[in-house]
């Protein structure tokens, strides 16, 4: 393990990355100079790079810093939109697992209200966390934790789907209608349905034509 402050060394050459950089001075392996990295504890020129990607510059100075702190990414912080004595809610950004899956698993959205109230100055760790629900750590949305097993039970109650679903499940109000937007009743038809004798060629039907003709020669002289 290197010291506190390793380097700084000057770049001979331009072109290489800062980790192929870190690692070809320090020895130490991939896994963990994307670590320091990641956490913000190379500096170039005496600004943090967090991108392993980066590279140097002929006669740039490269140094790790390991007594560093973790930049602050906003995007990743997460932001609380209510929180009282009972809940507290976050704005889940994506990317971020609700609880902990595995062990000693950081960066979570219990570990984001953690870190918001330190930066407010409240105390972070004496207050607990307790599951209300969950969503994926590919989406993002608001995300609820009660603060008593108390303040638990009764959201559990109030929506008990919810451990079982990103969502919780919200029946939609029906759309009131107005007078005007009344539909009117549909009129039954005064009209006798069609029947099969009704029909042109049927027995019933040729019988009712020959009588109309009978009665239409008597009202016409003409036609006798």
């Amino acid at each position: 393990m290197p010291a506190a402050s390793t380097g700084p060394w000057t770049a001979d050459k331009a072109g290489e990355t800062v980790t192929a950089f870190v690692k070809a001075r320090t020895g130490e392996p991939w896994s963990q100079v994307k670590r320091w990295c990641e956490r913000g504890k190379i500096f170039v020129d005496g600004a943090v790079v967090t991108d392993e990607a980066a590279r140097v510059s002929k006669g740039q100075q490269v140094e790790v810093r390991l007594g560093a702190p973790r930049p602050r990414d906003e995007k990743k912080e997460g932001t609380l939109v209510f929180d009282d004595a009972h809940v507290v809610v976050i704005d889940k950004p994506a990317g971020v697992s609700s609880v902990p899956y595995e062990d000693r698993e950081t960066g979570t959205a219990m570990d984001l209200i953690r870190g918001a109230w330190r930066r407010m100055g409240v105390p972070a760790t004496s207050v607990p966390l307790h599951v209300v629900h969950r969503i994926d750590r590919a989406t993002s949305g608001l995300l609820m934790f009660a603060k008593s097993k108390r303040a638990e039970r009764a959201l559990a109650m109030q929506a008990p789907h919810a451990r079982r679903r990103s969502a919780v499940p919200v029946r939609r109000p029906r759309a009131r209608r107005d007078a005007h937007d009344r539909i009117a009743p549909r009129r039954r038809s005064r009209r006798r349905p069609a029947r099969l004798d009704d029909l042109p060629g049927s027995r019933k039907a040729s019988g009712h034509s020959h009588s109309r003709a009978r009665a239409a020669a008597r009202r016409d002289p003409r036609a006798r």
